[in-house]
């Protein structure tokens, strides 16, 4: 029988070519490397930005940045893609100090309190959500509110087969008979029973709508600047939007990174701050389509406004800068608001 040395040796010019040009293959790409000297991750790539400074020739002496962020909790969910645009708008005007940049979602959906929880583990780059004192604890917050505190602007969806039973409801008492519905994890959970009403949870995402559909709740509280997504989607099917009343609580919404990336928090922070020095910030926050619905009804429709207690935030919770947070132009007259 014929030995099988003689084979081997038939094609090792051809294993030596195919290894000869994958070498120069690896030479002629980027290096990848994370901030602050972190291991590059071990997923799969994500895809890069179509910006054209994030490109990798765009700074091809520093090092190309490797980003996952926080994915959509269902796959029909369109709600993160107001925050990459931001995250993209942030470090595209970092790049020349900083270097080139990729940026994409984790493969699988992830919830809320699971990306913190990743985050806290440097197992994510970034996330986004309501700031809490102990998210403020584990993970290192960029303290620019997102959505300029739009995000605390709460509206009901209701049972479209209720609705004439709950069209008198304009107090905070006469809500307080009533049981409302978060999602497992969210703030927003503590603000509302801190405020007296009583809250059912679920751990998913498409739980607490089919909840209301069910009329195992009553009330389904949505952020103003979240909810036009959701009402154009076959999730809400049977539900129906009380747009005469409004809760309101100071609880801004921020990108988070793990403690020890200070340097991509840093990168965050100063891409923010340009965006909102030069008006891109502003621009981009005016005209996504999901918030000029938003800023429309807080600005124009005759609604009852209900100011909640909200959390304890944090003394370095930038107040004081009135440039960062949105104000209905009804506030500049004398408006239907209780307390």
């Amino acid at each position: 029988m014929a030995k099988p040395i003689p084979l081997i040796l038939h094609r090792l010019p051809l294993i030596s070519l195919f290894a000869l040009l994958l070498s120069s293959l690896m030479l002629l790409s980027p290096d990848i490397s994370r901030a602050d000297s972190d291991k590059a991750s071990t997923q799969s790539s994500p895809q890069p930005s179509t910006q054209p400074l994030s490109q990798p020739s765009a700074q091809p002496d520093k090092p190309m940045l490797v980003l996952y962020h926080r994915p959509a909790d269902h796959p029909d969910d369109k709600r993160p893609n107001y925050f990459t645009g931001l995250l993209r708008l942030a470090l595209d005007k970092t790049v020349e100090d900083y270097g080139p940049y990729m940026l994409g979602p984790r493969d699988e959906p992830i919830n809320q309190e699971r990306s913190f929880m990743m985050v806290s583990q440097s197992k994510l780059d970034v996330t986004w959500g309501m700031t809490s004192g102990m998210r403020e604890i584990r993970t290192q917050p960029i303290r620019i509110p997102l959505m300029k505190g739009l995000l605390g602007y709460r509206m009901m969806l209701i049972n479209r087969k209720r609705a004439v039973e709950l069209s008198t409801l304009d107090t905070k008492e006469e809500l307080n008979r009533y049981v409302m519905i978060q999602g497992n994890g969210w703030p927003d959970v503590a603000i509302l029973r801190k405020n007296g009403f009583p809250v059912r949870t679920h751990t998913q995402y498409a739980g607490p709508f089919e909840m209301m559909r069910k009329n195992r709740v009553d009330l389904f509280p949505r952020s103003i600047a979240e909810v036009w997504l959701e009402l154009e989607r076959d999730i809400t099917d049977g539900l129906m939007l009380k747009e005469d009343l409004v809760l309101q609580y100071v609880s801004p919404i921020y990108f988070f990174v793990p403690l020890e990336r200070v340097h991509l928090a840093e990168r965050i922070e100063t891409g923010l701050e340009r965006a909102i020095a030069d008006g891109s910030f502003d621009h981009y926050f005016r005209t996504r389509p999901e918030l000029k619905k938003a800023l429309n009804l807080l600005n124009n429709t005759d609604y009852t406004l209900i100011k909640l207690e909200g959390p304890e935030l944090h003394p370095k919770t930038p107040l004081n800068r009135p440039e960062l947070w949105f104000k209905p132009e009804r506030d500049a007259a004398p408006a239907d608001t209780k307390e």
